[in-house]
């Protein structure tokens, strides 16, 4: 019993013997070879469940065993640390190359997932490992060890087994973590913007509402891409707090638009985990009741696989906001689950043609069809249909024929700070033979 010892936190050890490892191999690796250093960084997934069902002692004997077997594989106590509660850190030296990490992390994780065996009781264990191979060259301890910690965190946010990484992939992290915590920095400090991309009632000509686009213009690396910036947002788990500050601010700058065209309204893009979330009824409710909004004047813009991946959840949280009156629009339509009975359930008010369809609709046929069957489709539901990417002035006449009841896009402006959209709102004119804005008032003077 008295060998059953559970291993001591021992962080020094560890970056004393990477230390003398990286030593040895700047000086003694050959003129012309990159000697590379990995690491392994081993994780146990279910410690807690086993603490609490077992109970500490087999915690702890668990940990003896794991460590044991981690000796073994490498043949030396010396390259392996306990460095938290239940992580373990195994420096593998002299690798040939980058991909020789996986292997013995591949190798290692068939070891650590054999059953344990005590007092004819078999426990089982599941692991996720963050590997590393780094130059020796140019790279210290701290670095090595940070650098494996981040792949094993990314293997257990993304649910993998291992996660491997190399020099560069470190510092393409780096860089992005860096990122995310300016990110972090500038929602706090409340420096996101929002810019206004108009749409167009195709029959009368006039502008009814827009849509809020999200814009980030970081102090050194300049706008970040809105893509970029929302996988960010969902990596920090900040998707809730973020729809909750673009649903304030869209209702608050809409009380300052003139009424020149009639009651405007704004549309706001809903991420798909935000579509099922308990509290996202309350949310826009609330919204709405603090600016002192009508309902009919927001439209919600949700993709078709945010509701179709819960389905259940998402179509009880528009079935109510849309009794509430709110706009519910299916973004990208075309591009997902489209299909007869999806038409029948959709709690929908309007479709968003995906531009992919729209942009050269005007010479190619298909884009044509396509088109007009959505909006034929869309109007026998009682649906009406935007159209998204019109750049040109053929594309939106065609639209207009073919019965389509909104577009947007560069031909009628770019999205506008929200001081150029009061600008447009005010100075726009209608063009009543054509249906359509004044080109010239409408859209070239607008352009950012």
């Amino acid at each position: 019993m008295a060998l059953l010892r559970v291993p001591n936190f021992d962080r020094q050890g560890l970056f004393q013997s990477l230390n003398k490892l990286l030593g040895q191999a700047k000086t003694e690796a050959p003129d012309n070879l990159q000697p590379l250093l990995g690491m392994i960084m081993v994780d146990i997934k279910n410690f807690t469940s086993i603490n609490r069902v077992y109970d500490f002692k087999h915690g702890d004997l668990l940990l003896y065993f794991v460590f044991q077997r981690l000796a073994e594989y490498t043949a030396s106590k010396d390259c392996v640390f306990r460095v938290g509660s239940d992580e373990f850190a195994v420096i593998v030296p002299q690798l040939e190359s980058s991909g020789r990490i996986v292997l013995e992390a591949n190798n290692l994780l068939d070891t650590l997932r054999q059953p344990y065996e005590w007092q004819g009781q078999e426990i089982s264990v599941d692991v996720s490992l963050g590997c590393i191979a780094m130059s020796a060259v140019g790279t210290t301890a701290e670095r090595l060890l940070s650098s494996a910690e981040h792949m094993l965190q990314r293997a257990k946010l993304e649910n993998h087994s291992i996660c491997f990484g190399t020099d560069s992939e470190a510092e393409r992290d780096d860089s992005t973590w860096l990122l995310e915590q300016d990110l972090l920095r500038a929602m706090h400090n409340n420096e996101l913007d929002m810019v206004f991309q108009p749409k167009m009632d195709l029959q009368s000509g006039t502008p009814t509402h827009a849509e809020a686009l999200l814009r980030w213009e970081h102090p050194e690396r300049g706008y970040i891409s809105p893509d970029f910036l929302v996988e960010m947002v969902a990596r920090l788990n900040r998707e809730f707090e973020l729809t909750k500050w673009v649903l304030h601010t869209a209702l608050r700058r809409i009380k300052q638009w003139p009424d020149r065209w009639g009651l405007n309204g704004v549309a706001v893009n809903i991420p798909a985990n935000i579509v099922q979330h308990a509290d996202f009824c309350q949310l826009v409710d609330d919204s709405l009741h603090i600016w002192q909004v009508q309902p009919r004047q927001l439209t919600l813009e949700i993709t078709e696989n945010a509701i179709m991946e819960n389905q259940q959840a998402s179509f009880s949280n528009l079935d109510y906001l849309k009794g509430r009156g709110v706009k519910i629009s299916i973004d990208d339509f075309g591009t997902g689950y489209s299909s007869l009975q999806y038409f029948k359930t959709i709690p929908a008010t309007e479709l968003k043609i995906d531009q992919s369809f729209v942009l050269n609709m005007a010479d190619n046929n298909d884009d044509r069809n396509i088109a007009e069957s959505i909006i034929q489709l869309a109007h026998r539901f009682g649906l009406k249909v935007v159209a998204e990417g019109v750049e040109d002035g053929e594309v939106l006449r065609e639209l207009k024929d073919l019965g389509c009841d909104y577009a947007q896009g560069y031909f009628i402006s770019r999205p506008l700070s929200h001081e150029r959209y009061c600008e447009w709102l005010a100075g726009y004119q209608v063009n009543r033979e054509q249906g359509t804005g004044n080109r010239e008032q409408g859209t070239m003077n607008n352009e950012q």
